[in-house]
């Protein structure tokens, strides 16, 4: 169906099983009438489109054009549709304030704002995607800055309004949310997998600030008997001045084969800090600035940067030989053993910035950070490596640039509670491959806070730890050293567990970390919950989140649930006290559960050997 409304052409049409596309574009002034196809339907009279899905579900939508919208006041589109009384709405990236954002306004403009700025509503990480549960999900293919109010004003209305008059987004229908997630994921699919190695603990600190610091952490970790899969390294570039921004410090790192011996004797990966920016006192600047590779003014200056990082200039991703310049100036550190990057920053782009495909910054703010998360994806992948990214921002399209990590945290209770909505609402947003500093990034945990985010973190899709101050566990005492150990067996042994629910992640799109909501969806409890969740379909993770706590209530669905440790046995639907200690696990199994675990066969979760065999446990089925 095509359609011209209000200036506006737009071209509607279904596009597989209860899919709906439209293709919005400025047009005529003269208006359509009424006209129907199929499922499709218009009024003429109100301007209205209409599409209509199973089981009597109706999507009913307006569409017009704004003068102008956002940082940029660019001309932009207004769309609405109706919001239905109890409607919750899940995604729109990494929302650390709730898992249902129904009735609030959300930005999409990425923002590096520590501890999440204003009442925890700035994001590194937000997509114009969403589920409903009235059984629709709705997804735009481009994310330039706009903003949804979800019937914050009442009325019963929800809006999308955008800065550009040029649009193309999906309507699908959907028995369930599960089902959303996977058309969701056949038309903007599909996932980037992890390799396997990824899963296992990270260590890091901001920063190991020489090599004699770094190998310190890792035979604090190997004395201990506490496993480390890979340890990222933030100060290891030398000086802009000398060349070697993107080049080991060798005042810092005098010996990097013993270093890389090191870590190939315990079979540890190095991750690299990396910005995507070029300063100008670097001898390579110049021919980035001759060449034109970096993002420009509106008068064809370079755009300097003016916060942190300031007057760096950031890389041009969008022209293909800037992108080659910057890989090449990398290319021969990732030569020498490295696995991944850890890719901070990507937010400091202004709205009138100018690249060189003709976009401007209001367009690109948002995708530049995914742009930028594919240069060094495609970098490794150029060098052979089987490795992956940390991210702290991005976009649509990131999942095919995995992992992302949630930003800086200060280590307090709330800070850490809100990383729970935060995982669960990226996951279904796009990026299942998450995780988070354990302890918190900014201050100093208490012992009790760091071992609850331990808890937290060890049943996350990825773990690390990390902040400015040290976060090694024994830094915590004797109970945190006990309760990381504790923790970080039971990952192990979990770990072909998680290998397998990212391998599903790649086929479905479905996240690894799950709202109740998503598992159980006719459990009313679970609509808005966002305090526990499922890890895959059948471990239910409940961490306890305020101070003082000895255990948490744990809102069990229905069924039996196994305590991992204790074996106790939970029958529900209810809501049951449970009592967590401090050198213990918020994790229960589903009754009947078989879970792939790595574990010998007379070892309980908690034991666990890097040799120790692949085999499959039935958990039990009994409750009182």
């Amino acid at each position: 169906m095509q359609v011209t409304i209000g200036g506006l052409h737009v071209d509607v049409m279904q596009v597989g099983p209860e899919i709906f596309r439209f293709d919005v574009k400025p047009g005529a002034e003269t208006a359509s009438g009424s006209m129907q196809e199929g499922p499709i339907s218009f009024s003429g009279s109100d301007g209205g489109f209409a599409i209509r899905g199973p089981g009597g579900n109706v999507w009913e939508c307006r569409l017009s054009k704004l003068d102008a919208f956002g940082r940029a006041a660019a001309p932009g589109l207004h769309l609405s549709w109706r919001s239905w009384d109890g409607e919750a709405i899940y995604g729109l990236g990494e929302r650390f304030d709730s898992l249902d954002q129904a009735g609030k306004v959300v930005d999409m403009w990425i923002e590096d704002a520590p501890g999440q700025g204003d009442a925890s509503r700035q994001s590194y990480y937000v997509t114009p995607v969403l589920y409903s549960t009235r059984g629709y999900a709705f997804f735009a293919a481009d994310n330039p800055e706009g903003a949804f109010d979800l019937n914050a004003r009442g009325g019963g209305v929800n809006r999308y309004r955008r800065a550009g008059q040029s649009m193309t987004f999906h309507v699908a229908f959907g028995d369930s949310l599960k089902d959303l997630v996977r058309k969701r994921e056949s038309v903007q699919g599909p996932h980037r997998g992890i390799p396997d190695w990824a899963w296992g603990p990270w260590i890091s600190r901001n920063s190991f600030e020489n090599q004699a610091e770094a190998e310190e952490a890792i035979n604090g970790m190997v004395q201990r008997n506490l496993p480390v899969a890979a340890i990222v390294q933030e100060a290891w570039k030398g000086r802009s001045e000398t060349g070697d921004f993107n080049n080991f410090s060798s005042e810092r790192w005098p010996d990097l084969p013993r270093f890389f011996e090191l870590c190939g004797q315990h079979d540890i990966r190095n991750v690299l800090w990396q910005v995507p920016v070029i300063h100008p006192s670097s001898p390579e600047f110049a021919i980035g600035r001759d060449r034109g590779f970096f993002v420009k003014k509106p008068d064809g200056s370079i755009s300097f940067r003016q916060n942190w990082l300031k007057d760096f200039a950031n890389v041009d991703f969008t022209n293909p030989d800037a992108v080659k310049y910057w890989q090449d100036l990398i290319r021969p550190t990732v030569k020498l053993g490295i696995w991944g990057f850890k890719a901070d920053d990507g937010e400091d782009i202004k709205p009138d910035d100018v690249f060189f495909d003709g976009r401007r910054g209001w367009e690109m703010h948002n995708e530049y950070s995914t742009l930028y998360n594919r240069a060094l994806t495609e970098l490794l992948e150029q060098e052979g490596v089987d490795g992956l990214l940390w991210a702290r921002s991005g976009s649509l399209g990131n999942e095919r640039y995995p992992a992302l990590w949630a930003g800086d945290q200060y280590a307090r209770w709330e800070q850490m509670a809100s990383l729970l909505p935060a995982g669960l609402s990226s996951g279904m947003s796009g990026m299942p491959f998450w995780g988070h500093d354990i302890g918190g990034y900014l201050e100093q945990p208490s012992p009790e806070l760091y071992i609850r985010w331990v808890q937290l973190g060890a049943l996350s899709p990825l773990m690390q730890y990390h902040g400015v101050l040290r976060r090694e566990p024994w830094e915590f005492g004797p109970e945190a050293e006990a309760a990381y150990a504790l923790m970080v067996r039971i990952r192990m042994n979990l770990a072909p567990t998680l290998i397998a629910l990212g391998h599903e992640t790649e086929r479905t799109g479905l996240p690894i970390m799950r709202p109740m909501v998503l598992e159980f969806p006719d459990d009313p409890r679970f609509v808005s919950e966002d305090t526990q969740y499922m890890l895959g379909p059948d471990l239910l993770v409940a961490p306890v989140l305020e101070e003082g706590a000895a255990g948490r209530r744990v809102e069990f669905p229905a069924g039996v649930w196994i305590h991992a440790l204790r074996g106790t046995a939970y029958r529900g639907p209810a809501g049951i006290e449970v009592p967590i200690g401090l050198v213990d696990a918020p994790l229960f199994v589903r009754g009947g559960a078989i879970l792939r675990l790595q574990l010998k066969d007379s070892a309980t979760l908690g034991e666990w050997r890097a040799n120790d065999p692949v085999r499959d446990m039935q958990f039990g089925q009994t409750a009182p």
